[in-house]
């Protein structure tokens, strides 16, 4: 279960203009999902994480939803995209920039996917703006935790015998519990003991857990 998020969590994690809520008038009528609704304009969601790994989508930020139909015709032919567009497409509305592609949320049901760069159709994320924002923030709360200095200390302390590796790895197997726990939409296992992670076990996260395993996100 998604763990409830205010906008002052938020805001202590990313910064109070490190996070963006949607102005209601601004709200697509097609995002027809209430409580997808309350969470933009209530809770809202932050603007980046790790410089780039995401980025709101500049229309998002200015008020405008593009619909899928609208990213097909202009990216369609670029991406080579040649997979059919699921039903009620036009009340698909892109958000924002996923490394390796973008990310949508479906009006109707809420559920945020995302749109590969290759050609391949949109796979699950998350099962709801909700959880992609939890996502978001555990990752930069733990910041800490599986950073370099951290690693470092560890790695030097003589009653420590955790190498800096294994301090990185174990914060990326507590993220992926937890995670899981909060939202297992993207996970094809919830086994995560096994080095290295398995091949797309978090779907497009899975990256994010490898970088931080690696220390790259340290």
């Amino acid at each position: 279960m998604v763990p409830e998020l205010t906008f002052a969590e938020l805001a202590a994690v990313f910064g109070e203009q490190g996070v963006w809520r949607a102005d209601p008038a601004t709200l697509p009528d097609g995002l027809r999902h209430d409580g997808t609704r309350g969470f933009l304009t209530d809770v809202g969601l932050p603007r980046t994480l790790r410089d780039g790994f995401i980025d709101l989508d500049e229309s998002v930020l200015d008020g405008r939803f593009p619909t899928l139909p609208e990213v097909y015709r202009e990216l369609g032919p670029v991406r080579e995209w040649s997979w059919q567009q699921p039903d009620g497409a036009d009340h698909w509305y892109v958000i924002a920039h996923f490394v390796g592609g973008d990310v949508a949320v479906d009006g109707d049901s809420g559920r945020v996917w995302f749109l590969p760069e290759w050609d391949a159709p949109p796979e699950p994320l998350n099962s709801g703006v909700d959880a992609f924002a939890y996502f978001m923030y555990a990752f930069e709360r733990d910041r800490e935790l599986y950073s370099a200095e951290r690693a470092d200390r560890i790695e030097d302390d003589p009653d420590d015998p955790r190498d800096g590796i294994a301090v990185f790895e174990e914060a990326a197997r507590a993220l992926a519990r937890e995670l899981h726990a909060a939202d297992p939409t993207p996970f094809t296992t919830d086994d995560f003991q096994g080095e290295p992670f398995p091949d797309g076990f978090a779907g497009p996260w899975t990256q994010a857990f490898e970088d931080i395993a690696g220390g790259m996100w340290g």
